[in-house]
Parts: C-alpha cells; sequence; structure tokens
C-alpha cells in the first residue's frame, strides 16, 4: 500500500519569519514559489492557494498524483487553504486519483479549471469520489475559479 502525503503541515517558517499578507477576492494572488515536475507545474501562492497545473497529455496516475503531493508537502511552509488544479493537459484520469485527492485535501476548497466540453467531462470523472458535501467547482475561466476559492477570504 502506498503512503500518500498529507497537505496539512501546519504552520512553519521559511529563512525566519514571513508574514503572508492576505489578498481579497478580486486580486491576483502573488507567487511565493514555483515547482516543475515531469508532468505538472506546482504553484504555492501568499494566499494560502496552491495551484498545479498539469502539462499536456499528461495521464494522471496514482504514482503521479502521489509524486506531485510529495513534492508539494516538501515546499509547503503553510497550510494550504485553497487548491486549483488545472486539468487542460490531461488527458486521463486513473479511477483511484480523486479518491486520493479527497482523503489528502479534507477541509480544503478546491476549483477544476478547464477549457471546454471534454475538461467538462474529465472534471466530472476527476471529481467522482470528491465527498459531495466538499466545496468544489469546475469553472473555464481562472477569474472564476479564483473568486470560488477565496469567496470568504
Amino acid at each position: 500500500m502506498e503512503t500518500v502525503p498529507s497537505l496539512d503541515v501546519g504552520t512553519g517558517t521559511m529563512n525566519g519569519s514571513i508574514v503572508l499578507a492576505p489578498v481579497t477576492p478580486s486580486a491576483e494572488p502573488h507567487v511565493v514559489w514555483t515547482q516543475e515536475s515531469e508532468h505538472a507545474e506546482l504553484t504555492f501562492h501568499t494566499n494560502e492557494l496552491l495551484e498545479i497545473s498539469f502539462k499536456p497529455h499528461t495521464e494522471l496516475t496514482v504514482p503521479t498524483v502521489t509524486g506531485l503531493l510529495a513534492t508539494a508537502n516538501t515546499r509547503l511552509e503553510h497550510r494550504i487553504k485553497y487548491l486549483l488544479i488545472d486539468i487542460c493537459g490531461l488527458d486521463r484520469v486513473d479511477a483511484e486519483v480523486s479518491r486520493i485527492f479527497n482523503s489528502v485535501t479534507g477541509g480544503i476548497r478546491i476549483a477544476l479549471l478547464g477549457a471546454g466540453p471534454t475538461d467538462r467531462v474529465l472534471a466530472r470523472f476527476f471529481a467522482r469520489k470528491i465527498d459531495p458535501l466538499r466545496r468544489h467547482t469546475y469553472t473555464e475561466r481562472r477569474q472564476d475559479a479564483l473568486a470560488f476559492l477565496l469567496a470568504d477570504a
């Protein structure tokens, strides 16, 4: 059985003490760090938002997801509150991937960002095992995704 890293890493410091300024829903979040992997780019923003953008033709498998989450976990100094997943580059999602995302992102608001009807179908498949009581959405515009995520920030 694989170990899935948790995104709840608590609060920490980076190079001493850093105070993250709150970002209003209408403002574009500021980037704290970005890291590329073979399959995706991870970007952490000042308002506790983790953004995952997949590279074209990515097949999202359990090992890929656990690797991405492990990478994020090594870089995160603060608990994330929001997760923006750009699914435009995905070609396929394994059945167990949504279960993993649901188990490691409890309490985190999720927005799936796509580019049309094909991504909408993929988003339904991606979100099928995410608890229906959780706050998540699919949208085709990044501004709408950010507005949903940061609605009560």
